[in-house]
């Protein structure tokens, strides 16, 4: 019978076998459910997007501003106060008429309008102000669309005195109803003495004239008259509008004007085309010598407007950013999961980060991090994602470079 000595030394044995197959167990286990290590991650620079600043061919006479629809005011030129503004007053009365006498779309023709033999003296009256008219007579009758076509367009005075009346029920009605329609829309720097701009009590500044045009395109009926270049209106026939600028460098409207203390005026709308968008732009320039000034310098303008603005690609999608390479020897680019195009104007900054977090094993299109990206004031996000998969490398190299994982 073997001693207690030798007991002690086989249980030792079996004891010693037994902890070391446990802790075998317990190292390939823990080895092969163990984290892998992080990939080194390199991330590329990002591409310089930034423009060059905008460089615009301001009128350098007068008064100007232009503002493009979600960019604001782009630029002003000269003193920026109130002056007279001209026929650029009818716009205002037509926005006025359809407060009171609203038209439903632009298809609407509005009520059938009687003129009277008072709007025949309107009519004289205006010859004898030599103001700008169109012929009316004693029972002449015009759908409201077509009368209002005749004011803008033909820029006549005298319709201009007649629709303000038929609206308003009195020419007094009618001013008091102006005025408290521009102060009601904060456009308190702006007055009108008469519905038709003759008199140079009829003021407003550049900033409030931004304001009263986008009103005016936002009104389909309007944007639609002064958009039209003729017209044929009953028992006057074609008419044309005044407005020259119809047609170059995108413009769709809206009026012109002159007197002699406003010298020659226009309120535009144009819309650019920037690469494969478009920008709707308004602008104002008061205070022309001549209406061929106008006309050049506003184009000039316009075109610069143009160059200043950029469609501008901020990523693509499956555009590399940067690589992964794990240490068992796999690699994956890094790439944004979206495209994303902005128009910018000018210089406006574009910053593209590449952010990533720990990169380990993971499929094709793992989300390993995000593309932070600010244009101007806008900030936004893109995934960014493995273009290859980053498979586990299996038991073998796990068991062989466990140094790697603990």
């Amino acid at each position: 019978m073997p001693s207690p000595a030798v007991f002690r030394r086989r249980r030792q044995v079996v004891f010693g076998t037994a902890s070391a197959m446990l802790l075998a167990v317990i190292f390939a286990v823990t080895t092969l459910v163990a984290p892998l290590p992080a990939a080194a991650v390199t991330l590329l620079d990002a591409p310089a997007l930034t423009q060059p600043a905008a460089v615009l061919t301001l009128p350098g006479y007068g008064e100007s501003a232009i503002a493009a629809e979600g960019f604001g005011t782009l630029a002003t030129d000269g003193p920026q106060e109130q002056v007279p503004i001209a026929s650029i007053t009818k716009v205002i009365t037509a926005l006025v008429i359809l407060d009171a006498k609203p038209l439903a779309d632009a298809a609407d023709p509005g009520p059938t309008i009687t003129f009277t033999q008072t709007d025949v003296q309107i009519l004289q009256q205006t010859q004898a102000e030599l103001g700008s008219f169109e012929v009316v007579t004693n029972g002449m009758q015009l759908t409201q669309k077509q009368a209002l076509t005749v004011m803008l367009m033909v820029s006549a005075n005298n319709y201009a005195v007649s629709l303000a009346t038929w609206a308003y029920g009195s020419f007094d009605s009618y001013l008091v109803a102006a005025n408290t329609w521009l102060a009601t829309r904060g456009l308190t720097d702006t007055v009108v003495d008469d519905a038709s701009g003759i008199s140079s009590g009829s003021r407003s500044t550049p900033a409030d004239m931004l304001t009263i045009g986008s009103l005016v395109m936002a009104s389909p009926s309007l944007a639609e008259i002064v958009g039209t270049q003729t017209a044929d209106i009953p028992e006057i026939g074609a008419i044309r509008n005044g407005n020259q600028l119809l047609g170059t460098e995108g413009v769709n409207g809206i009026k012109t004007g002159t007197t002699l203390d406003a010298g020659a005026t226009l309120l535009y709308s144009a819309v650019l085309q920037v690469g494969t968008q478009s920008v709707h732009v308004i602008g104002v320039t008061l205070g022309a010598e001549t209406h061929a000034q106008l006309r050049d310098s506003v184009t000039a303008l316009l075109a610069s407007v143009r160059a200043s603005f950029h469609e501008v690609t901020v990523t693509t999608d499956g555009q590399t950013f940067g690589s992964a390479v794990t240490a068992w020897g796999a690699s994956a680019d890094i790439a944004s999961q979206e495209s994303l195009t902005r128009v910018v104007f000018g210089d406006t900054p574009i910053i593209v980060t590449p952010v990533v977090s720990r990169v380990g094993s993971g499929g094709i299109g793992t989300v390993v991090g995000t593309l932070e990206i600010s244009v101007g004031t806008e900030s936004l996000s893109i995934p960014l994602d493995l273009t290859v998969a980053l498979d586990d490398p299996g038991a073998g190299w796990r068991l062989t470079h466990a140094g790697e994982l603990f």
